[in-house]
């Protein structure tokens, strides 16, 4: 307070050294190291704190930025036990590029849930050439533009895969194809609501000023009103480009249903949604089952 700023650093610099271990201290001292400016006391007051005082992380995380504004020093000094938080922390406070550095050098540090919130946040934030980096780094390369078009893999609700939304009254559920003994998507709806359904998609990297075609087959079982299920495509980062298929309704066998768009200057993600708009008769219950399977898309020439 009263200026000594050199006697200060002193101070702390020499408590520090007599108590290393203590953790109470080294979190004191680097609250004031921050205040006077001292990087490299804080840089090795909090590594000490972020290691052995898990209940003070997110605090000394938040100082951390607030003091240097800069990720690469912090990364230095975050120990093995702390990279899944410290990884939450970034996203969790929109520091995405930061955040994807922590992964790409921690893999084999960071679990499924921690790994798929980044992949959530990377698709979110279009920041989709990193998103496609670090899916192909853990997922493997889409060997289709559609990931697990077919359903022959379990679903994971996340990333570049296909997301399932919960409603009470509507069951999304992966199934055997008793014809193939493959696997398709059943939908079920209860009949209790005038259903808005876009509960199941997936968001899907395109390229630029390309055209490409979407189809899949669609059967479905008492489907009732006459605002029945269609496929649809939107850019998520971008308005201006929407397209989708003819609707179904009523009872029908498997069938092909497929429609074209084209990817606008600017847009380099899309999804693609199973969709009902509600009925304007707001009386009208939407009940009935859909199955889908081999869904597909494709450039066209």
């Amino acid at each position: 307070r009263q200026g000594e700023k050199e006697k200060a650093i002193y101070a702390l610099n020499q408590s520090t050294e007599l108590s290393p271990g203590v953790v109470s201290l080294r979190w004191a001292a680097g609250m004031l190291a921050s205040k006077l400016g001292d990087k490299e006391a804080l840089l090795d007051n909090l590594k000490a704190v972020i290691a052995y005082d898990p209940d003070r992380r997110q605090k000394a995380f938040i100082v951390l930025w607030q003091s240097l504004r800069s990720g690469d020093s912090i990364f230095e000094i975050i120990p093995d036990q702390a990279i899944p938080e410290y990884l939450r922390f970034l996203l969790d406070t929109k520091r995405i590029k930061d955040a994807y550095k922590v992964w790409v050098n921690n893999q084999d540090l960071i679990d499924y849930n921690h790994y798929m919130h980044l992949m959530n946040s990377l698709i979110a934030q279009n920041e989709i050439d990193l998103a496609v980096k670090a899916w192909d780094d853990r997922m493997g390369k889409r060997k289709e533009l559609i990931w697990n078009s077919r359903f022959e893999e379990s679903i994971n609700n996340n990333g570049f895969d296909w997301t399932i939304n919960e409603n009470p009254g509507i069951k999304i559920t992966r199934v055997k194809n008793e014809n193939d003994g493959g696997h398709i998507v059943k939908i079920e709806f209860d009949g209790k609501e005038n259903y808005d359904f876009y509960h199941f998609r997936q968001s899907v990297p395109v390229e630029e000023n390309t055209k490409y075609r979407f189809s899949s087959d669609l059967k479905t079982e008492n489907i009732t009103t006459l605002n029945g299920l269609f496929w649809e495509a939107y850019c998520i980062h971008k308005e201006g480009m929407y397209e989708r298929s003819e609707e179904t309704f009523g009872t029908t066998d498997w069938h092909r249903v497929e429609f074209s768009f084209e990817v606008p200057p600017g847009c380099d993600s899309v999804a693609i949604r199973l969709r009902r708009t509600p009925s304007k008769i707001t009386d009208k219950l939407f009940s009935g089952t859909a199955w889908i399977d081999n869904t597909s898309l494709v450039k066209e020439d």
